[in-house]
């Protein structure tokens, strides 16, 4: 059975409610369902990292792109990279290493489904857990290291974002790295709030 058949066809426009998101809205369904009919999470017992923070995530992506003026394909890797980041963690603590452990699991799902393989997708999720200067230690030699940072940037800066879902407190905004994530601060916590009512529905 189809995963959106266990869901309204709709449920991801409760991410889009806010005006200016709509300009996303193209990108941002097919990525959802993506998310949801292909991203299996490794371990279902989340309360804090699910399909929907995922999709959060996904959001700010697309918008932190689009306000950067960054490359499609930069906006398409960091959007990949989002709905794969979390898919792999162990509990909802630091669990430093659900990173790395999520960017092999977009590598097997690529070469399982024969799909193009990105290094800077792989880079940006393994990384998305680590601190700032061993991420970019192990960018600066690699042969698309530009790539890698802007990617990997782009989802530690939307990731960021989602941590609203935990109040004020837990969003630190002068680790934000990008200008547009600072501008959409306003916007991710309508979104959040918005969004705080759905119940995660996993796919059986």
């Amino acid at each position: 059975m189809s995963i959106l058949l266990q869901t309204p066809v709709t449920a991801f426009d409760h991410y889009l409610t806010a005006q200016s998101p709509r300009a996303y809205a193209p990108s941002f369904r097919a990525f959802y369902r993506f998310l949801r009919e292909e991203v299996q999470f490794g371990w279902t017992g989340s309360r804090d990292h699910t399909y929907h923070h995922c999709a959060r995530v996904l959001l700010f992506t697309l918008m932190i792109g689009r306000l950067e003026g960054l490359a499609e394909d930069q906006v398409h890797d960091a959007a990949l990279a989002a709905v794969f980041h979390d898919s792999r963690r162990l509990d909802d603590g630091f669990d430093v290493g659900h990173g790395l452990r999520a960017a092999h699991y977009y590598r097997q799902y690529t070469n399982a489904h024969r799909r193009p393989f990105s290094r800077p997708v792989y880079a940006a999720i393994a990384f998305h857990d680590r601190d700032d200067a061993l991420a970019l230690k192990a960018f600066q030699h690699a042969p698309d290291a530009e790539n890698q940072r802007t990617v990997w940037r782009l989802l530690k800066d939307a990731d960021a974002l989602d941590r609203l879902r935990f109040g004020e407190a837990a969003l630190d905004t002068s680790y934000l790295r990008t200008q547009a994530a600072l501008q959409l601060l306003p916007e991710a916590r309508r979104i959040v709030q918005e969004s705080a009512a759905l119940v995660d529905q996993r796919p059986g």
